[in-house]
């Protein structure tokens, strides 16, 4: 009787995670589709499975803690993707778009380093607080080539 519910509290779970990341996958899909069919023409690069590592103060909030992500450089404009694998499909389950030193939805960019400790490419924005998330982004091993491509500030 106990074997039961040790079973199917953990798969419940895992359903519910995999069906609000699948919601979050189809918004991003459109926003994605819709930057793609908007800036087809500004587009410089696209870079997939960036590894990164992220931090948040103030309001903790799971969207904003992710260690991998698709990047698209833009003449103006960085496009960072947020991205989790569940099996062999990945799933997106945040944008943050940052043009003229603001991460559009998300708030201004407070700090912006192209060259930070080992080289990584540090991003802070938001704001700390009870009702409000700070987020801090490294991303990693990125080229001197595809840094330069970064021009959000």
């Amino acid at each position: 009787m106990i074997a039961i519910p040790i079973i199917i509290f953990p798969l419940t779970l895992a359903l519910l995670i995999f069906f609000s990341y699948k919601n979050n996958h189809k918004d991003v899909l459109k926003q994605l589709t819709f930057i793609r069919e908007k800036y087809h023409d500004k587009i410089l690069l696209e870079k997939t499975d960036v590894t990164c590592e992220t931090s948040t103060s103030g309001l903790k909030n799971g969207k904003y803690l992710f260690t991998k992500c698709d990047l698209i450089f833009l003449e103006n404009a960085l496009t960072i993707i947020v991205s989790r694998k569940i099996g062999k499909q990945k799933l997106y389950s945040n944008l943050i778009f940052i043009e003229s030193k603001i991460a559009l939805g998300h708030g201004a960019i407070k700090r912006f380093n192209l060259h930070s400790f080992n080289g990584d490419v540090y991003i802070e924005f938001g704001e700390s607080g009870f009702t409000s998330t700070n987020v801090t982004v490294q991303l990693k091993n990125l080229t001197p080539e595809e840094k330069n491509l970064i021009k959000i500030a």
